[in-house]
């Protein structure tokens, strides 16, 4: 029969990084929630690519409705990157919820 001897005064559990990983590890409870700050990052990387088709379909969807404005399809597309980063960075920073 094994036995596992954790250490002492560490109840067996990860110890969070120091410095701009262990601020954002304790806002975002990201060691609390048994994951790494890889992988999180990662995660965040997949979804963003899984996600982004959605700058180029946007314009293209909303420019059949628009017709008298010069430009349209890059204006479209810097205001959905725009409204996208603020809605992004609003439920990262206000509600902490890693949400797509």
């Amino acid at each position: 029969m094994e036995t596992t001897v954790k250490a002492e005064g560490s109840g067996g559990a990860p110890q969070p990084p120091s410095g701009i990983k262990g601020a954002i590890d304790r806002y975002f409870g990201v060691s609390a929630n048994k994951s790494t700050f890889p992988r999180e990052m990662r995660a965040g990387l997949v979804t963003f690519l899984t996600m982004s088709y959605i700058l180029f379909v946007n314009p293209q969807i909303l420019e059949a409705a628009i017709t008298d404005v010069d430009n349209v399809r890059a204006q479209l597309l810097t205001t959905t990157a725009i409204a996208t980063c603020i809605g992004t960075l609003a439920f990262a920073f206000f509600a902490r919820y890693p949400f797509a």
